[in-house]
């Protein structure tokens, strides 16, 4: 499950939500009146180096705080268990039996400014000595 929140922190699915503000709110010396529309960067929060260390790089062994790729708290997603369930159980083999992937090609990003997702994801897998 660490490598797949690894992965989710680093590429994120959304990358920025829009929200309306209920009540008026002063948050670091700026006013947001209620009503006014906010979005929200997920993925400069997944970036933040105050709360990840190097946050621009992939490294599915960083012990860092979670990650804001699925909400958190009372927003968090409510299929958050099952994406995680679901991409560790698609993984886990592959990870059990080769070696850390390299990449072959420069990912092919796809989606915009809300949501993104690997359109095609060419790595070189080598076996490990581990029995499959």
């Amino acid at each position: 499950e660490q490598l797949v929140d690894g992965l989710l922190r680093y590429a994120g699915l959304a990358r920025t939500l829009t929200r309306t503000a209920t009540t008026d709110v002063n948050l670091n010396g700026s006013s947001i009146r209620r009503g006014e529309q906010i979005i929200l960067r997920i993925i400069a929060g997944n970036r933040d180096p105050e709360r990840f260390s190097c946050p621009h790089q992939v490294d599915v062994t960083r012990g860092d705080p979670g990650h804001f790729t699925l909400g958190a708290g009372p927003h968090s997603c409510v299929a958050a268990g099952l994406i995680r369930m679901a991409a560790t159980v698609i993984t886990r083999p592959l990870v059990q039996r080769f070696a850390p992937p390299t990449p072959a090609r420069p990912v092919d990003w796809q989606g915009g400014s809300g949501f993104r997702f690997p359109g095609s994801l060419w790595v070189c897998l080598h076996p490990t000595n581990a029995p499959a």
